[in-house]
């Protein structure tokens, strides 16, 4: 509240959240204060599939998860944890400290860099940078992830097919 209300300080917005706790209009449940009743199961599935949806929407440059937090005006505990589940279920894949991005658009970056191999020869920072109109923070993060892959095999800067 008082990050986004600038006349209200810290301490007046937690007095104010006290006062609603004590007269039972509100309840604090998992570090998230609620209306009395509301279900924060129901609450937690639909903030999963709205950070999904966004991540899904950034396709191959997804955006950062504080950035979704801000949008979504939550703080980064809720949020952490909806990424957590969606990882964990295997709909989203972490691929550094601050870059998650969905199996779907992941399958897309791979098969991009594939089809570069394919038409070139090989896939490396700069062509594929080229190719796909990204910043090389994501470019090394999907060829990183290439790597993994059992048909590629790394040459140097390059990756190749295995023969």
């Amino acid at each position: 509240i008082s990050l986004k209300l600038a006349w209200a300080s810290q301490n007046l917005a937690q007095k104010a959240l006290g006062e609603l706790e004590s007269i039972n209009l509100i309840s604090k449940n998992d570090g998230v204060y609620t209306k009395k009743g509301v279900d924060i199961s129901k609450l937690k599935v639909r903030l999963e599939e709205k950070i999904y949806e966004i991540l899904e929407s950034g396709k191959l440059a997804p955006t950062a998860p504080y950035n979704i937090y801000d949008d979504l005006e939550i703080d980064r505990v809720s949020g952490d944890n909806a990424l957590k589940k969606l990882t964990a279920m295997g709909r989203v894949i972490r691929l550094e400290h601050n870059l998650f991005i969905t199996r779907n658009s992941l399958k897309m970056a791979l098969d991009k860099l594939k089809e570069i191999i394919k038409n070139q020869g090989f896939v490396n920072v700069i062509n594929a940078k080229d190719a796909l109109n990204l910043s090389r923070k994501y470019i090394i993060a999907y060829l990183e992830q290439l790597d993994l892959e059992c048909d590629i095999m790394k040459q140097g800067n390059d990756r190749v097919f295995r023969s």
